[in-house]
Formats: C-alpha cells, structure tokens, sequence
C-alpha cells in the first residue's frame, strides 16, 4: 500500500482491512449498546477488546515478526493445552460462566402493587363508559309503558274485528 493511503489497491490489501474493519466495527458498536443499556461490565469489555485490536491492528508489524520468532512446537502444545482447559472446565460441562453475575442486565425495580383506590381511578373512565351503555341497553329493551300496551292492544283488537268482518263477508257471500 502507498503512503498516505488507506484504500486498498488489490485484493490482498483489501482482505485484511476489511476483517479488521468488521472486528472492530463490531466490537465499537457492543460497546456503544452495553453503555445505552446500562451493562457497564459488558461495555468495558467491548472497550477492552475494541482496544486490543487496535493496538494489534497499528502494530501488526511487530506482531507478524514476533510471532514468526516462535517455535511451531510451541504453538501447537499451548493450542492443545488451551482447548483441553476449555473442554474440562465446569464452564462449558455444567454452562457456569465466569464473572457471568457481572455481566447480568441490571435489576427490574418492583414497584408496590397498586390499592384499590388506584384501580378504581384507572378504572373509572371505563366505568362509566360500561353505565352509559347499560342505561342504553335498558331503554331499548324496556317494556312499554301501560299506556303503549294499552294502544298496541286496541290496534291489535280493531285488525281482529277487521279480519272477522271480512271473513264473514266472504262466508255470507
């Protein structure tokens, strides 16, 4: 890559600037998230890492010279010896996470449960909305008044009469 430049040029430039990119994009948005949510210990190790692998990335160099000093052997027994302890703990058998109650989410806070008197006042716009509508209920199913079953039975009697005079009609016919 040419000094003074970022962008990738080939493939082979492009390759690692984007897994590092991803890395720590990834890392930097944990962080900002566990700060929103308030799981501070969290956010302090997304920082941690976001950190690490910034300073990997910067000195990337030194590392690849360093690492390229180190016997294979080596490399292979401590890989061995690493997945082993991990395989072993009670950490992965028994799922006991280390340092898993620091990273809890914080504590929903109880609130005393409401009395009566705070249920009947969030409940009494639906009240009386339930009265309004039983009062309209009432007056359609309400019986009539005396004097309305009084008329409905003289309507009644007079179509009576009708139909017996015009019965008889037809009979005397």
């Amino acid at each position: 890559m040419s000094e003074g430049s970022w962008l990738p040029k080939t493939w082979e430039e492009a390759v690692p600037q984007v897994f590092w990119g991803v890395l720590i994009l990834g890392f930097g948005l944990e962080f900002c998230v566990s700060v929103l949510d308030g799981n501070y210990g969290r956010a302090l190790l997304a920082a941690l890492g976001l950190a690490v692998l910034l300073a990997m990335l910067i000195h990337q160099e030194q590392l690849r010279q360093r690492l390229m000093t180190v016997s294979p052997n080596w490399v292979a027994a401590v890989f061995v010896v690493f997945l082993a302890a991990i395989i072993l703990s009670p950490f992965v058998e028994e799922k006991r996470w280390p340092l898993s109650a620091w990273f809890q989410p914080s504590p929903v806070v109880v609130h005393d449960p409401p009395s009566a008197d705070d249920i009947a006042k969030a409940t009494a716009p639906v009240q009386a909305d339930l009265q309004a509508a039983n009062e309209k209920l009432k007056a359609i199913t309400q019986p009539a008044s005396e004097v309305e079953v009084a008329k409905a039975k003289a309507v009644q009697a007079a179509e009576d009469q009708e139909r017996v005079a015009a019965l008889t009609s037809l009979l005397s016919n």
